[in-house]
């Protein structure tokens, strides 16, 4: 309604007054893939805008006052914690776009979760309010993945993609099992292909040589 605009206006005059013209928040939307992060991520950057539209020019005062609510206030805990959780998403981020793409390969498959996962590891202050964010994305991507080691059409595209090798798997067993089929598979192949003779030379009973060859 007319205080969401009135909102908006005033966001647009303090970021120009601040030379931050350029940004405007964003919703999340939950159809929309990367939308929470890219909300948390746009609000992170008008941090500056946002403090001064909610302290300096009232709106904290107004917003609760029309949602019947005590005056809430985002505290520097806060907006570490927002930095926390963007850093955190950031990473999904990328491997969304990276595995929509029309180039992408599934030999990238393994290798990106791989990343995905080691993103996960516990970083000390980083970790501030997002360590059970961490935890249940961690869970929920082992769940959903976890098949792809064991999954030839994975396994041996990875291996044969001259960026990963056998870099990535996060299992070293189910590597190990991956080299030894691929092994098989290039044996077959190898007996598949046509045995070619070398060239013989026969010297004839007069010394010179004969033209005939196999």
């Amino acid at each position: 309604g007319n205080s969401s605009n009135n909102f908006y206006e005033e966001m647009r005059v303090v970021a120009n007054e601040l030379d931050k013209n350029k940004l405007v928040l964003k919703q999340d939307v939950a159809t929309r893939w990367n939308s929470t992060n890219d909300m948390l991520e746009r609000l992170v950057d008008c941090e500056e805008v946002v403090k001064k539209v909610l302290d300096e020019k009232g709106w904290a005062e107004i917003i609760a006052k029309k949602s019947n609510t005590d005056k809430k206030k985002i505290h520097e805990k806060d907006w570490k914690i927002m930095k926390n959780v963007t850093k955190t998403l950031s990473p999904f981020k990328s491997a969304t776009e990276q595995l929509s793409s029309n180039a992408a390969c599934i030999s990238e498959c393994i290798p990106v979760v791989s990343m995905l996962q080691k993103t996960l590891e516990s970083c000390g202050d980083s970790d501030q309010g997002v360590k059970d964010l961490k935890k249940r994305l961690g869970s929920n991507l082992q769940r959903r993945t976890d098949y792809m080691e064991d999954t030839e059409i994975y396994t041996i595209a990875t291996l044969l993609d001259n960026r990963y090798k056998n870099c990535y798997f996060q299992d070293p067993a189910k590597r190990m099992k991956a080299e030894d089929r691929l092994k098989e598979l290039l044996e077959h192949e190898i007996l598949l292909l046509p045995v070619k003779e070398d060239t013989v030379v026969v010297a004839s009973s007069s010394g010179e040589n004969n033209n005939n060859t196999n």
